[in-house]
């Protein structure tokens, strides 16, 4: 089911725990938090949870608590956070996040419907066979777990058709997605947890027409030339 999304107001007790890759991890959701988290700052205290690396970002440090995660336990014993909120994509940087959720559980922001790809790198790629197959049989089912088990003796891979996601909504206290379509294919998966959409925010610039004529020029696209971005 998808509830509407209240107005954020200024709540200075709320104390969020932000799961999240950061740079100079090379991913998409390291730029969008570095975004995000300055504006949601604006709504509740925050802690930031890495993988043991220091974020490039200076003005991070500024604004907010950054630790490793492993911290998070004896952190939270101490004073318990009111939410924890997790990034989760489909890439090896969100393996933490994943592990992490399964013990402590929160919000999921759910970035990519499919985790194949996580779920792989965790456990086929390691060479742990027994467990791919048994998360597929987890999310998918048994006849699930067959066909891929026929794939790989005939060399084939899939990372396509099974999304293997269910064990992070199970984990969940809540789904955020910035896409319908993820939360629709979620509900026919039978999700019964909150879910949300959310706009994924934008820098929308100033239209600028020496800007606009100046990348033309760049590309050799003339004035007039259609252009889908």
């Amino acid at each position: 089911r998808t509830h509407a999304v209240p107005r954020l107001v200024r709540t200075p007790d709320l104390r969020i725990a932000y799961f999240s890759p950061l740079a100079p991890q090379k991913s998409g959701i390291s730029d969008y938090s570095e975004e995000l988290l300055p504006r949601l700052k604006e709504y509740a205290d925050i802690d930031i949870f890495v993988d043991g690396y220091r974020p490039l970002n200076e003005a991070i440090y500024d604004q907010f608590h950054v630790y490793d995660y492993r911290a998070y336990r004896d952190l939270a014993e101490r004073k318990p956070y009111d939410i924890n909120v997790y990034q989760m994509g489909n890439s090896a940087f969100h393996e933490y996040i994943y592990n992490q959720l399964l013990k402590y559980p929160g919000v999921v922001v759910l970035h990519d419907f499919s985790l194949h790809g996580l779920i792989y790198h965790m456990t086929l790629a390691r060479g742990n066979k027994l467990a791919y197959l048994a998360e597929v049989e987890y999310c998918e089912g048994k006849a699930a777990r067959r066909e891929v088990e026929r794939g790989l003796k005939e060399g084939r891979l899939d990372f396509y058709t099974y999304p293997l996601n269910r064990r992070v909504v199970a984990a969940g206290e809540g789904v955020i997605a910035h896409s319908q379509w993820i939360l629709d294919e979620l509900a026919l998966r039978g999700a019964s947890l909150p879910m949300a959409k959310v706009h994924q925010g934008v820098h929308v610039r100033p239209p600028d027409p020496k800007h606009r004529a100046k990348i033309r020029a760049q590309l050799g696209l003339s004035d007039g030339q259609f252009v889908i971005g």
